[in-house]
């Protein structure tokens, strides 16, 4: 009797935790939360992503993970953008859930500024279809933070006929207030999930 009631705990703890059981959200790849931002803490400098005005930094304020993160810009622009597109279907995901409105977007990052400036930076998804037109967009508000990294983050769905997403990082710097952008990010994500 003792065997049985293992062997029946044994079944049922397959199946919770190796068939996806306990409620969680899959991601496309079926495996744990991915993350399809390349370079997503600024670990390998710009690897990934492109610029205009950002530049890497490590210090003042430390990261918020790892030891570089993107700094708005230095020594005389007054914004910045930098991005980098997410091909959707070379990332394995189904072109027939996509089309029929079956995913969602998780997406954000961590933010930051330095001293009491109050230069700002925004998050932003743009959704492209096959022949990168433009679906959809969204934004977060402008946001700054006092060498404080703050969590930001948002879900919006994942349109039909997208095929590519854009992730991009838009900085503006405050008048008459020193010379660099400072508005930070680090650790960004964007995960692509299957709706309940």
């Amino acid at each position: 009797m003792k065997k049985l009631k293992f062997l029946n705990l044994i079944v049922l703890s397959v199946f919770l935790f190796g068939c996806g059981g306990g409620g969680k959200k899959k991601t496309a790849d079926e495996g744990p939360d991915r993350n399809y931002i390349v370079n997503a803490g600024f670990e390998n400098t710009l690897v990934g992503w492109t610029t205009d005005n950002g530049l890497v930094k490590e210090s003042d304020p430390a990261p918020n993970h790892g030891e570089l993160y993107l700094y708005g810009a230095e020594g005389g622009p007054t914004e910045s953008y930098t991005f980098q597109v997410v091909d959707l279907v070379s990332s394995g995901l189904d072109v027939s859930k996509i089309d029929n409105g079956e995913y969602s977007v998780y997406y954000g990052g961590w933010q930051s500024g330095w001293g009491n400036q109050t230069d700002s930076g925004r998050i932003e998804i743009s959704q492209y279809d096959v022949n990168g037109e433009l679906v959809a967009e969204t934004n977060m508000s402008w946001f700054y933070s006092n060498n404080t990294w703050t969590k930001r983050d948002n879900t919006i769905a994942l349109e039909p006929s997208v095929r590519t997403v854009r992730y991009a990082f838009r900085t503006k710097k405050q008048p008459d207030v020193g010379v660099d952008v400072d508005a930070y990010l680090d650790d960004a994500f964007l995960h692509v999930r299957e709706n309940l």
